[in-house]
């Protein structure tokens, strides 16, 4: 388990906790100081976030231990696993966290059974009509690199961006999952 993650965790928690139960006050002084005061409810739903994340990503360090071949160390690209063996895209894509988010059916044995996000098993189908005037590839790429940019009904806007940064792994992980029709 990394800070990254325990970090991620407790601004999820915290966050949503606090806005909802509303317990935030902030206050702006005249000098343009911010004053934020941080009530229970808050530090005990990023307690929970993190905890909750904590589990749920301990399979996933970003240490590069679980990747195969370590971590692809290029600018901007901290988190990217490098080419599995072979140049699979589907060794990518076990790779990654999304496995406990996505389920793909023919995947199920090796842990892609996630809830989270979309069923990925016929993506290669169901993106051709997902996003109109976007092609199958497009729309794909575009879900892992800015997966704000279009939520499917009926999920979160949950996806973090970065998983994968342009090059040879997007491109054999989008070829991957064009291919599960």
């Amino acid at each position: 388990m990394t800070a990254e993650w325990i970090l991620f965790g407790f601004v999820i928690g915290f966050i949503p906790a606090t806005i909802l139960a509303g317990l935030a006050m902030a206050m702006i002084t005249p000098d343009g100081t911010v004053n934020m005061l941080i009530f229970p409810a808050g530090i005990a739903g990023g307690i929970v976030g993190a905890v909750v994340v904590a589990v749920l990503a301990a399979p996933f360090p970003f240490n590069g231990a679980a990747y195969p071949g370590g971590v692809q160390h290029t600018s901007g690209d901290a988190h990217a696993p490098a080419a599995a063996p072979g140049g699979d895209g589907q060794a990518i894509f076990l790779s990654l966290p999304s496995k406990a988010c996505h389920t793909i059916d023919s995947l199920k044995s090796q842990g892609v059974t996630g809830a989270i996000g979309p069923n990925l098993t016929h993506i290669g189908t169901t993106a051709a009509t997902a996003k109109p005037g976007m092609d199958v590839e497009a729309y794909i790429r575009e879900s892992i690199e800015k997966p704000s940019a279009f939520v499917v009904n009926g999920y979160q806007d949950a996806m973090p961006a970065g998983l994968v940064q342009p090059g040879p792994n997007m491109d054999k992980l989008v070829a991957f999952l064009v291919a599960l029709k």
